[in-house]
């Protein structure tokens, strides 16, 4: 399993449907149909403060997770939040989603961050999300039905 930014796997066969299966299954509906040049436009020129990256596994190509993260200053420190965090269910227990998470802090250390905060959309898997932060030494400030935000 390799964690890449997203501009590293644009060579990875049929890469626009695998992460549209994705998008699917971790938003529960299927994004609208668009060309590969939208797609992949929308991709490849993020906002300069964020990053997008994907779990591979490298041996069937398949994407397993995606964390998507956004550089943020206010008034007395740059923080790194997390927007996305997502694991297919098929592949979760498998330390996926701690080695997104890792890269995630890696970026925010490299890119001088003091802090990190978890603002993820909870759905069904509500708990999960508050006991993973938790085991990752993150501390909920925000329990609610339809969002975690976590604080590290």
């Amino acid at each position: 399993m390799e964690i890449l930014q997203i501009s590293y796997v644009f060579n990875v066969d049929k890469i626009q449907q695998k992460l549209m299966l994705l998008f699917e299954e971790m938003l529960g509906y299927l994004p609208p149909a668009i060309s590969p040049d939208a797609f992949f436009s929308v991709l490849l020129k993020p906002p300069e403060q964020q990053e997008i990256f994907i779990a591979v596994d490298r041996t069937t190509s398949n994407i397993c997770g995606i964390c998507t993260v956004v550089q943020e200053q206010s008034v007395f420190r740059k923080h790194l939040l997390i927007t996305e965090l997502f694991v297919t269910r098929n592949m979760r227990r498998h330390k996926i989603g701690t080695m997104l998470l890792t890269r995630a802090t890696n970026y925010a250390k490299s890119t001088g961050c003091e802090r990190i905060i978890a603002s993820i959309s909870r759905n069904a898997r509500g708990v999960e999300y508050d006991e993973f932060f938790t085991s990752h030494h993150f501390r909920t400030l925000v329990p609610h039905n339809s969002f975690t935000i976590a604080v590290r």
